[in-house]
């Protein structure tokens, strides 16, 4: 495994990381209304970084730094169990 910081490169990744936990987690909300580009405004202005398995993206967390505040940590379905 090898920690990243967040690169344009690997955005697609991370918006459907972010897009299919949110839809499988968030099962007392109607989620027909999230969208991939939801990941760049709830990040906006945050500090990124991705974990990656064998060249695969893993998994992210954002950091609010003026507040020290993990905003958001998602795992891939794929890496949880």
């Amino acid at each position: 495994m090898e920690i990243k910081e967040f690169s344009v490169c690997n955005l697609e990744s991370l918006r459907k990381i972010y897009l299919h936990s949110r839809r499988d987690g968030f099962t007392w909300l109607k989620t027909d209304s999230f969208r991939l580009e939801d990941f760049d405004r709830d990040t906006q202005g945050e500090r990124i970084w991705l974990v990656e398995a064998l060249g695969k993206v893993a998994g992210f967390i954002s950091i609010w730094e003026p507040d020290r505040f993990v905003h958001h940590l998602y795992v891939s379905s794929e890496y949880q169990s």
